[in-house]
């Protein structure tokens, strides 16, 4: 499958075993594994194994209903620039958890803010879900800023929720619903 919008810099696509190399190169930051994760979550060095792993449990995921990832990349539909998905699909609640990364290369460009459109637009309209949620670490205020920025709304703030280290760190959780989504696009889905 493969979601687009005219004008986007940015496309999703399944992720496949092809793509575990990329994802591995990418996802090899300490920067990445620390503003997503409590430490140990999202590895960090980030193998090629590790990325076959995600790659068969984003698939298994898929197959349980449970969830679906893409590879964000280019229009050139050749580079893959990161990682987004659905997660937690909660059918009778109609609900589902967002998350995504970026290789640090690529930040600063847009491409998350696209992404998460996409995937955003295409969990409302094709998945019929009515609630989107992200977990965020309170200290990553990039991500915090670009969900305010998509329409996102505060839910909750959990005080020492994640141990991090030697220490607890608060965990935010912001969510949109699809009386909100403002669709800034009509998203294409080729299966």
């Amino acid at each position: 499958m493969k979601i687009s919008a005219m004008g986007y810099s940015v496309r999703l696509k399944n992720i496949s075993t092809d793509d575990a190399d990329r994802i591995a190169l990418l996802a090899n930051d300490p920067d990445i594994a620390n503003n997503i994760a409590a430490p140990g979550k999202f590895p960090y060095p980030y193998t090629r194994g590790d990325a076959l792993a995600f790659i068969e449990s984003a698939r298994m995921a898929y197959l349980e209903g449970e969830g679906i990832h893409m590879c964000i990349t280019l229009n050139d539909h050749i580079t893959t620039v990161g990682v987004i998905g659905i997660k937690h699909i909660d059918l009778d609640n109609k609900k589902g958890e967002i998350g995504y990364w970026l290789g640090k290369e690529f930040w600063g460009k847009g491409y998350a803010k696209e992404a998460i459109m996409l995937m955003t637009g295409f969990a409302f309209s094709r998945l019929k879900l009515n609630k989107i949620y992200a977990n965020v670490l309170k200290f990553n205020q990039r991500s915090i800023s670009l969900l305010i920025k998509l329409g996102f709304k505060k839910d909750a703030e959990l005080r020492a929720n994640i141990r991090y280290g030697d220490k607890f760190v608060d965990e935010l959780i912001y969510s949109i619903l699809s009386s909100e989504y403002q669709e800034k696009a009509r998203i294409d889905v080729e299966e």
